[in-house]
């Protein structure tokens, strides 16, 4: 291995005319640091939470004109109804229960009981096809799956992989919980690991995704790791943009901000239009998002800012556009999932709305590490949590080591896979390197690697970076076309989507879009290494695949590019 840190978290930054020291619930202090979180620990933080700000709104339902809200006294005593009922279904714990909704309140009245009943709570994508959400359940068996209305009748197309199906939604929960208890049915693939709180799977950008076992250790220590670098506060008030099924909104965007006693505001809509109505209406102060979604708000903000004008307006003028936007309360964005373009990061720092970026995976629990307010570094994912390890090996594969790393996959065959190697570390499948500061920087993907005939290795990432200044381009994505076994190897393919201002320009001069578009993408690569410049332009008249946190899908896409120049050839 090259190399080795063990870095220490910053101490929570001072914002001014705020305090932000986080809360420390009173009761919660008992929990063992070392043990797993007792079944009362999330009953005892909602009491507390309850006692000292019993009107204080917990949940928030956003839709449309309509609010709904759950204060921190309802939302104990939901949770610890629907806990006893749990526990009463299941009394020795351990049974894996699923959640198949959008976010809500009542999805996270779900989990909150799942885990205080010391059962295993399974989220669930609603966004998966039929096909691909089956063969997920069959893997992990949920005894229950708890079901929106909206998703009801996929749930019980899904049949018997699902377990048994509740609807979640109030009227429907609170005519089931008092009902006769059945005996509980149990696993029919073998309980997870005791300790284990949630199965939650992988994203899948290249392959089926998989199972991951996470603790309540796994939990316990994010949740403190990261309420200290993000040093939230009762006052703070967050939107939830992201599925709750992800585990950095899970994390970051749901416990962390419950355990401070904030208040979380769900909107499902992704318009940044919308977005920006409810941050200022809400004051609200953070947005946990992916770069998919602020590369869109940035654009938003500068089409707003011009308000018709056809000139792009000064640096000041848009600096204040945003901040009223965005309202006064507004602090900054928490961001993870996908890279950040450097310009997305550059326009928000500029008008006084940072992104905090940050890197992980679902088997870290899943945040590795951060930038924070007082320690930032332009380009890197910022420092590991304290009490974690980032390695290096001499591939240049970015390790992990520490008490966030998950313990096992559960595999297509039921049978079970540490997640970590013997010494305890977890290979990322990413690489990267550490400055002399402790800052980590992602620079790419081994999966992603193209390695051309020469035998030189070209990250695709680097390319894409460096197309970011290209006005012409909304998103692409640089890929290997070839099967790699031939003389000549992979050649690098880059598919690219034009901007609406370019394909109106090109309508307006009777431009060729394909012909005029290759040729500005090609003279925006000039100054890139000529191994690294793409040999096939692919325009594409749809938006790149993604996953639910932005992430590219490459092997969807380069199935679809080679595909496509078979056909041409």
């Amino acid at each position: 291995m090259s190399a080795l840190h063990s870095i220490s978290s910053p101490s929570a930054p001072m914002l001014a005319g705020r305090r932000t020291r986080p809360l420390r619930p009173r009761r919660l202090r008992e929990i063992n640091a070392s043990g797993e979180c007792p079944s009362q620990g999330v009953l005892a933080l909602l009491e507390e939470h309850a006692q000292h700000h019993p009107l204080n709104r917990a949940l928030v339902m956003l839709d449309g004109q309509d609010t709904r809200a759950v204060t921190y006294v309802e939302l104990a005593q939901r949770v610890k109804r629907l806990a006893g009922w749990l526990s009463a279904r299941f009394p020795d714990g351990g049974e894996p229960i699923g959640v198949l909704s959008a976010s809500s309140p009542d999805w996270g009245i779900v989990a909150l009981a799942t885990i205080a009943s010391r059962n295993v709570l399974v989220p669930l994508d609603v966004s998966m096809e039929s096909d691909a959400l089956a063969a997920a359940l069959g893997r992990v068996a949920p005894a229950i799956t708890f079901s929106s209305t909206a998703c009801y009748d996929l749930a019980r197309a899904l049949a018997s992989p699902a377990g048994e199906i509740l609807c979640m939604d109030d009227a429907h929960l609170d005519a089931t919980l008092p009902q006769t208890i059945a005996a509980a049915s149990g696993s029919k693939v073998g309980k997870p690991a005791a300790g284990t709180a949630l199965m939650a799977f992988t994203s899948g950008t290249t392959a089926t995704p998989k199972a991951v076992e996470i603790s309540f250790d796994n939990l316990l220590f994010q949740i403190r790791a990261l309420t200290r670098c993000f040093a939230l506060r009762p006052s703070d008030r967050l939107l939830s943009l992201l599925p709750m099924h992800h585990m950095l909104e899970f994390t970051t965007g749901f416990l962390c901000p419950l355990w401070s006693g904030a208040q979380v505001h769900y909107l499902n809509s992704l318009l940044p239009d919308e977005a920006l109505t409810r941050i200022r209406a809400l004051g609200i102060t953070r947005v946990v998002t992916v770069p998919a979604w602020l590369a869109l708000l940035k654009h938003t903000l500068e089409r707003n800012a011009r308000d018709g004008n056809t000139r792009t307006p000064s640096t000041t003028a848009l600096r204040n556009h945003a901040r009223r936007a965005l309202g006064a309360d507004f602090e900054h964005f928490v961001c993870g999932g996908a890279p950040l373009a450097d310009h997305v990061a550059d326009f928000f720092e500029t008008v006084g709305a940072p992104v905090i970026q940050g890197y992980g995976l679902t088997e870290t629990g899943p945040v590795v590490s951060t930038n924070t307010r007082s320690g930032f570094r332009r380009g890197s994912v910022g420092r590991p949590l304290a009490g974690t390890e980032i390695g290096i090996s001499d591939a240049g594969e970015i390790l992990v080591r520490g008490p966030h790393v998950a313990g096992r996959y559960r595999l297509d065959t039921g049978a079970e896979k540490i997640v970590a190697d013997d010494k305890g570390w977890f290979h990322t499948g990413d690489l990267g390197h550490v400055d002399v500061d402790g800052f980590l920087y992602v620079t790419g993907r081994i999966k992603s690697t193209i390695v051309l005939a020469s035998g030189k290795n070209v990250q695709p990432e680097e390319i894409e970076a460096h197309l970011q200044a290209c006005d012409a381009i909304t998103e692409c994505c640089a890929i290997a076309l070839g099967d790699g076994n031939s003389a000549r190897g992979e050649e690098i393919g880059l598919v690219v989507v034009a901007t609406p201002d370019f394909l109106n320009a090109c309508e307006k001069t009777a431009d060729d879009v394909t012909q005029t578009l290759q040729r500005r993408v090609r003279e925006c690569l000039t100054t890139l290494a000529a191994h690294k410049r793409p040999r096939s332009v692919i325009v594409r008249d749809q938006p790149l695949p993604r996953t639910a946190t932005g992430k590219l899908r490459r092997a969807e896409l380069t199935e679809w590019a080679r595909a496509r120049t078979e056909t041409q050839s």
